[in-house]
């Protein structure tokens, strides 16, 4: 039986900004052995030139728009169908930089040597550069409650999963990502379960990546505020958490949190938009598919 291949990385996309998605393979290009694009839409013909000069990269077209679930998932069984050990997954917006993705590998060593199960192990995301700090709100990491840390490394309840490097065996074993989630919780969603199954998650905060979140914040009061995101993303965000309370892998602490926040984010959104019927009415219908677990592809979704 032959060794598993090192890494590989993942890209979902939708419409990229086409410099971005460039300079994002290129980054990975020299740091892994593939690349795997995942095409939620037909790619400018222009780009797919560009991106055929890069020998590593494996591009799979979706046809239509299935969702970021199904783009990791697709992602996620082509490289272990490839013999590849771990995987890195990104959007198409993230900035990782050369070596990166290296040192996240060194740390997933560590930890399997201590013993310590891992998952996946993040970067710390920030806003880029020269944007000023209202313009991208970076994610909050919750340390894991009873979890100690790992010299520099710090066990955490979630991680976006924009720059972790997964475990491919434990992936499977965990079980993959919801697809009928869409997007939005879908990492919060399945560290929650890794954490479930004995398996742990890991931020290394001395490794940041460049990440853009939304377009710019919205204002909460009490000192919060939340990214602004298109109305249809703002109603399947309400969808898909509402509907993560009634799953029994999902802390009991975390579930009352949002069952206080979701209510403050939703309206802050709402006002923030002037009330308007199209902002309020996709998240009213988020609400209602998510009591009565309704999900998959969400109604109005751009083509």
């Amino acid at each position: 039986m032959s060794e598993p291949l090192p890494v590989a990385a993942g890209i979902v996309s939708f419409h990229p900004d086409a410099e971005l998605l460039l300079d994002l393979v290129a980054v990975l290009s020299r740091d892994v052995d593939r690349v795997y694009l995942f095409n939620n839409a037909s790619l400018d013909p222009a780009l797919e030139m560009v991106l055929a000069d890069y020998p590593k990269l494996v591009a799979i077209e979706a046809g239509t728009n299935l969702g970021v679930g199904v783009g990791l998932n697709v992602i996620a069984l082509a490289a272990s169908r490839d013999g590849y050990e771990r995987l890195a997954l990104f959007d198409q917006d993230s900035r990782p930089w050369p070596g990166m993705l290296p040192l996240l590998g060194a740390a997933f060593d560590r930890l399997e040597a201590s013993r310590r199960a891992p998952a996946a192990v993040a970067p710390r995301l920030v806003a880029p550069r020269g944007r000023v700090a209202e313009a991208s709100k970076p994610p909050r990491y919750r340390a894991r409650r009873g979890a100690a840390p790992e010299g520099d490394l710090v066990p955490v309840d979630f991680l976006p999963t924009s720059g972790t490097l997964f475990n491919l065996v434990t992936l499977r074993e965990t079980g993959l990502f919801r697809a009928d989630f869409f997007i939005d919780a879908i990492d919060t969603e399945w560290c929650f379960r890794a954490w479930a199954r004995g398996r742990s998650c890991w931020l290394a905060p001395d490794v940041p990546m460049e990440h853009t979140v939304g377009t710019g914040t919205i204002p909460l009061g009490f000192g919060l505020s939340m990214p602004n995101q298109r109305p249809f993303r703002m109603g399947t965000y309400l969808r898909n958490n509402l509907y993560a309370l009634r799953l029994r892998h999902v802390p009991l602490g975390w579930k009352l949190k949002q069952i206080a926040y979701l209510p403050l984010q939703g309206f802050g959104f709402a006002r923030h938009h002037g009330f308007r019927a199209e902002a309020v009415r996709p998240m009213l219908r988020g609400l209602a598919d998510g009591l009565r677990g309704r999900l998959g592809v969400p109604p109005g979704l751009d083509p």
